[in-house]
């Protein structure tokens, strides 16, 4: 028998006295059973129009959800787009970064505390702006420190937020660069 492309071959059980079978492809629909054919038949053509209406019924709950998930897409590339770090944070953040890399170096010398004090952040923002180049990607930007044509990643800003290396890092890439002298 065939209805609407749905096709089902029903079987005679004498011993139950009961037409059976299920539609051919589709395990959604349960197998039918009746007494005799026109009312298998009528079974059939419910089951079929049932498992169609179901379906499509499942389809605009399907289209909301890729609405939903296009417009949170939509909406974190907006943010990101307009948190993107600039240069001004990345060097505030990178200068912070030095000024502790410097008092952690001078430690016990109490001169060079007071002019890390005094001076620190200046002079480090006067580094950071003479050796960082701050390149925008428009959803992040990146922080990279130059140096005698060598070039190191040393911030990542991303969503309003500037990471920057550890302080290990940048103490080694002081160092190599001599920028501070012997640190």
């Amino acid at each position: 028998m065939k209805y609407k492309n749905y096709i089902s071959l029903p079987v005679f059980s004498y011993a139950e006295k009961l037409y059976y079978g299920g539609v051919e492809g589709v395990s959604e629909i349960p197998d039918i059973e009746a007494p005799t054919l026109e009312e298998y038949e009528n079974l059939f053509h419910q089951a079929v129009d049932d498992y169609i209406r179901s379906r499509n019924a499942a389809k605009p709950a399907t289209k909301i959800g890729w609405l939903i998930t296009v417009l949170v897409i939509v909406v974190l590339l907006l943010s990101m787009v307009i948190s993107c770090p600039k240069k001004a944070q990345h060097t505030d953040v990178l200068a912070e970064m030095l000024v502790d890399v410097f008092n952690d170096e001078a430690d016990d010398d109490d001169i060079l505390l007071e002019l890390s004090s005094l001076f620190g952040v200046s002079v480090s923002k006067y580094l950071i702006e003479n050796h960082v180049d701050v390149k925008d990607y428009i959803l992040f930007s990146v922080g990279e420190f130059e140096y005698e044509g060598k070039t190191n990643v040393v911030s990542i800003g991303v969503l309003g937020h500037v990471f920057t290396a550890s302080k290990e890092r940048v103490r080694k890439e002081i160092k190599e660069s001599g920028l501070f002298g012997e640190l």
